[in-house]
């Protein structure tokens, strides 16, 4: 933009101030006074603040652990609610002179009254503050915030109310929060007896169902069973051992058998009695040596090897048809062949053993027998048993646990009603405020001014906007269309 249109725009901007002048002069005169009488007139309100120092335990936390937990943040809203509750702040406005006391004969439940009790309540409420003082703390890599005190606040007309209710709210807090300790610390001893109460209990019904279950299952508890296993397998170990040794006897009795079969009971002599001939397997031994003799010298057609074989078919015969009392032809002649008579000794005494092992077998069978149905009768008893035991373990520890707890829950109680733990200080009384806190009379009659700016402002751009009148090249070139090609200024005289 050339300096000729600079000028021109700024004597154009001079030329409409001095023609509004007064437009202008007018807004912003009676705002900035209106503003200014506002922030007279309105009312000073004075805020009284206490501090309050949260100390921390004084009993180091190794030797006694306190039962209250949770930050003090949340210590100190739960305290907000119990402090800031309608009773106590209708107590506290009528002590104060915020709100008159019932009458003689005026109804509580009037709708006037209980509605201006609730409008002071409200107010009481709305103009406590209660704010915490943190500090950061470095934890490791990371930072935390630590509560160290917070401020309690009140805000009113008058100063020496607000002084007041500052002191008795704050005075409120130090005692609620005692209270409160001793409360959280008493219900945690009452808990744990409980608690320990009912293991107790608990315990002794268990041991008594025990009892009872010894007294009408002994030979079913886990103990006897235990040994009645141990008897057991022992028994089947015996028994095995022993079906191993039958097994043996039978199969060596068998060869006994094979071997005295294939033996001659008897050694044919020149010297062999009568009587033993009479003996059928005599002859039938005898028959047999003659056949083997006469078979060295002759051949199978030979009548005398024919009738020999004729014989020892007979006497076979005869011996097999008379087998019903072999015993009794047994018994007609000993046998007097040594290795015969040392295989039937060596097989009686088999039999002997092996008569023997079987009794030993039926025995052991039946103590098994008895064994195991005893096993097998009642085995939910075991059962039962050891579920009591695993429970009555399971209380004792419980139980165990409950009174150290309990133990050290008194102790927290202890410390909690001699103030040793977690507590409030009072820093820093409530005092009477001298200035008080707002309005800010300044900062609304410097908002007033700005505002008269604007608002004059507006108004002078409005009233030129309305006047039709050419002063102006630029009012020409609105209505001709064409710049003027030049502009004589005004030229004015000396006196």
């Amino acid at each position: 933009m050339r300096e000729s249109e600079q000028l021109f725009n700024y004597f154009e901007l001079v030329g409409i101030l001095k023609r509004r002048k007064w437009v202008f002069l007018s807004f912003f005169f009676s705002i900035t006074a209106a503003s200014i009488v506002i922030a007279i007139l309105l009312p000073p309100t004075y805020r009284s603040q206490a501090k309050v120092l949260v100390e921390r335990q004084q009993i180091p936390s190794e030797l006694v652990t306190t039962t209250v937990t949770g930050y003090v943040e949340e210590r100190i809203e739960t305290l907000s609610q119990r402090v800031l509750t309608n009773e106590r702040l209708k107590s506290i406005a009528e002590k104060y002179g915020l709100l008159e006391p019932l009458t003689e004969g005026q109804d509580p439940e009037d709708v006037d009254y209980r509605n201006k009790v609730a409008k002071v309540i409200n107010t009481i409420s709305e103009n406590t503050l209660v704010e915490m003082v943190d500090i950061k703390v470095a934890t490791g890599q990371r930072q935390s915030t630590v509560t160290l005190a917070f401020t309690v606040a009140y805000e009113n007309r008058d100063p020496e109310v607000a002084r007041n209710i500052t002191n008795a709210i704050t005075q409120l807090y130090l005692s609620e929060n005692t209270v409160l300790r001793s409360e959280q610390a008493s219900r945690a001893t009452e808990f744990l007896s409980d608690a320990a109460d009912k293991l107790s209990n608990e315990i002794a019904e268990i041991e008594a169902e025990i009892n009872e279950l010894k007294e009408e299952n002994f030979a079913y508890l886990p103990a006897q069973l235990s040994q009645a296993r141990a008897q057991l397998t022992a028994l089947e170990g015996e028994l095995r051992n022993l079906n191993r040794e039958i097994s043996y006897m039978e199969a060596q009795k068998q060869q006994l058998i094979s071997q005295l079969a294939t033996t001659s009971r008897f050694v044919i002599t020149d010297n062999s009695s009568i009587r033993e001939y009479q003996d059928p397997l005599v002859r039938l031994e005898k028959a047999k040596l003659d056949l083997s003799a006469a078979l060295e010298s002759l051949t199978e057609q030979h009548p005398d090897v024919q009738r020999l074989r004729q014989l020892i078919k007979d006497i076979e015969k005869e011996t097999q048809s008379s087998s019903g009392s072999r015993k009794d032809l047994n018994n007609l002649t000993a046998p007097n062949n040594p290795e015969f008579i040392r295989i039937q000794t060596q097989l009686n005494q088999n039999d002997t053993k092996l008569l023997a092992a079987i009794g030993d077998r039926k025995l052991l069978q039946e103590r098994i027998n008895e064994l195991t149905n005893q096993l097998m009768q009642n085995p939910g008893i075991e059962v039962k048993y050891t579920a009591l035991i695993r429970d009555l373990e399971r209380a004792q520890n419980e139980y165990k646990d409950i009174k150290e707890r309990y133990y050290q829950a008194q102790l927290a109680q202890t410390l909690e009603k001699k103030e040793q733990g977690s507590r409030f200080t009072l820093l820093s009384k409530a005092t009477t405020p001298i200035l008080p806190v707002k309005p800010n009379r300044i900062g609304i009659s410097l908002l007033g001014i700005f505002i008269a700016l604007l608002a004059s402002g507006s108004a002078t751009v409005y009233a030129e906007s309305r006047d039709s009148r050419i002063r102006t090249a630029r009012d020409l070139q609105k209505i001709t269309g064409t710049r003027p090609i030049s502009v004589i200024p005004i030229i004015g005289q000396r006196s």
